[in-house]
């Protein structure tokens, strides 16, 4: 049988998945291993991959999400803008009330409801901050997008900064004697 085990927080020790594992940990889990070995499956579907992180990290890992949708299907549910603009189609989910029962609405984004949408996401409304803000996440997409490997930029800033669970560790971190502890164990 083979044992995996997993530690979210620098200086946690090891432990089987269901024990140490959220749902956003398991999410970025998959992502990594779909990135790092590849994946037959046609259709991926990521839920609560942005639960604890945000910034750069959640940069990083829409850029991650993105290299994948260049092969296959990728559904993501976000409530990150910096996760939400990488990708080619934007749905807005919503619930509502009506006659006491919770009704969802989804709807498809054009381009300025995505860029007005990215903005509400940012900063909770929609000022000329928040629009200048989303703008410049759609731009990066866009040359995000026209990069011939994308995978080649995400690896070099996972490398510059370690994901975890809400917080973004520096490699030299890496240098202390329980990170190097927990890699021997981990090979």
């Amino acid at each position: 049988a083979v044992r995996c085990a997993f530690s979210a927080n620098w200086c946690e020790p090891l432990g089987s998945f269901q024990q140490v594992a959220s749902g956003g940990e398991l999410s970025r889990v998959m992502l990594a291993l779909n990135v790092v070995t590849g994946t037959d499956c046609p259709t991926l579907i990521f839920d609560e991959v942005d639960a604890g992180i945000g910034g750069q990290t959640a940069r990083v890992v829409g850029r991650l999400l993105a290299a994948l949708a260049r092969k296959h299907q990728v559904l993501v549910v976000t409530h990150l803008a910096q996760v939400a603009a990488f990708a080619d189609h934007h749905f807005l989910v919503s619930k509502n009330e009506d006659a006491g029962r919770t009704t969802t609405r989804v709807q498809k984004l054009d381009e300025a409801n995505r860029e007005r949408e990215l903005a509400r996401m940012l900063s909770g409304s929609i000022s000329d901050t928040a629009l200048a803000h989303a703008r410049e996440l759609l731009a990066e997409k866009s040359e995000v997008a026209s990069q011939p490997n994308m995978l080649a930029k995400a690896d070099a800033q996972i490398s510059d900064a370690q994901i975890t669970s809400g917080r973004t560790k520096r490699n030299a971190k890496a240098t202390t004697p329980t990170s190097k502890k927990r890699r021997e164990k981990v090979r």
